[in-house]
């Protein structure tokens, strides 16, 4: 019999612990791996693309079976994970999950496992430094592979938020912009209020692994959210961030709806909505705004210098952006713009 690397290191494994724990490997059964059931349940071994796992076995001799998984997520379950993942996409107050320049194949894998545990299947990525669709990816999503197979990319943050009407940030920094700060709980209330209403969307920023949001990432972000962390030891892996906000949205979602449900005459967490409201304009909107206001404060010179014009601009848009301003509120100040830059004027001369 032909023993490869890893039969020998298991061969190993087997005598320094087969004696007292009764373990018994066979490799003439597509390498199964046979244990005691009283002893280690949970054992797992790899062998190249393979990974191993226990499964119940009937018999007199009582046994738990190892038998070999395809490494990429393929498993007997993943009509019902289709199924979930389904559900998942049609429930519109759902929000997106952004991942800003992730760098890590297992990590987006396991933000994919966190999102679809939670009810949320909308993944978009910013310029990601990895491949979402590696194999380590489809492992670490245990299942939630229909998250990575569907998400989206793109190559700026501009272009991932500009169809959602409200943004938020996950930070452990508060840094010196004046963004409005929520807790997870509360932002996930917020998020449900705005997404409840015209199926408006709404979407969850996370930075990259090593450095998080940069002060660019934050230029269209509405609120931030801050989750509690020692000062001293403050960063969270990203999967775990998008664990906490994907937890808190789902405890949120379902209050939500036992309210809507029970049709209780007062609300306690969210407020009874009062008949239709004006859209919010979305981030596509909000930056064209943005860009006519910047361009005509340029001709004016309104920042003379130009190290601090970057800062001053960016504090103007956080003005605009706390009031989550209405599509008609966006039309009424570009029409301020063109007034003050004197385009009507122009336009009745050549009239």
């Amino acid at each position: 019999m032909k023993f490869s690397s890893f039969h020998l290191v298991m061969l190993c494994v087997e005598g320094l612990l087969g004696c007292s724990l009764g373990f018994h490997l066979n490799f003439y059964d597509k390498s199964t791996i046979y244990a005691s059931e009283r002893h280690l349940p949970n054992f797992k071994c790899t062998n190249e693309r393979n990974w191993y796992r226990a499964g119940q076995r009937s018999g007199p001799d009582r046994f738990l079976s190892m038998q070999a998984s395809d490494r990429t997520g393929l498993d007997t379950n993943h009509a019902k994970k289709s199924e979930a993942f389904q559900a998942a996409r049609a429930d519109h107050l759902a929000p997106c999950i952004i991942l800003v320049r992730p760098f890590l194949d297992q990590n987006v894998g396991s933000t994919a496992r966190s999102m679809l545990n939670f009810g949320l299947s909308h993944l978009r990525l910013v310029s990601p430094v990895c491949d979402h669709l590696s194999d380590d990816a489809f492992a670490r999503a245990a299942g939630a592979r229909d998250v990575l197979q569907n998400a989206r990319v793109f190559s700026t943050v501009e272009e991932a938020v500009e169809d959602l009407q409200c943004v938020f940030a996950t930070t452990a920094r508060l840094r010196d912009m004046q963004h409005k700060v929520l807790s997870a709980e509360n932002a996930a209330k917020e998020s449900i209020q705005i997404a409840s209403q015209s199926s408006q969307k709404t979407g969850f920023l996370f930075g990259p692994e090593s450095s998080g949001l940069s002060n660019a990432d934050l230029s269209l972000v509405d609120c931030v959210v801050q989750i509690p962390t020692n000062p001293f030891f403050s960063s969270l892996n990203l999967a775990q961030a998008v664990n906490l906000i994907s937890y808190e949205h789902q405890r949120a979602r379902d209050s939500y709806r036992r309210t809507m449900n029970e049709h209780e005459s007062s609300f306690t967490d969210f407020e009874k909505p009062s008949g239709p409201k004006d859209s919010l304009a979305d981030k596509k909107q909000m930056l064209e705004f943005f860009k006519r206001l910047e361009d005509a404060m340029n001709d004016s010179e309104f920042v003379v210098d130009a190290s601090k014009r970057e800062i001053v601009y960016q504090n103007i848009r956080n003005v605009f952006l706390r009031s989550q301003m209405t599509v008609r509120e966006v039309g009424t100040l570009q029409g301020v713009v063109t007034a003050l830059t004197g385009g009507k004027r122009r336009r009745r001369a050549e009239s």
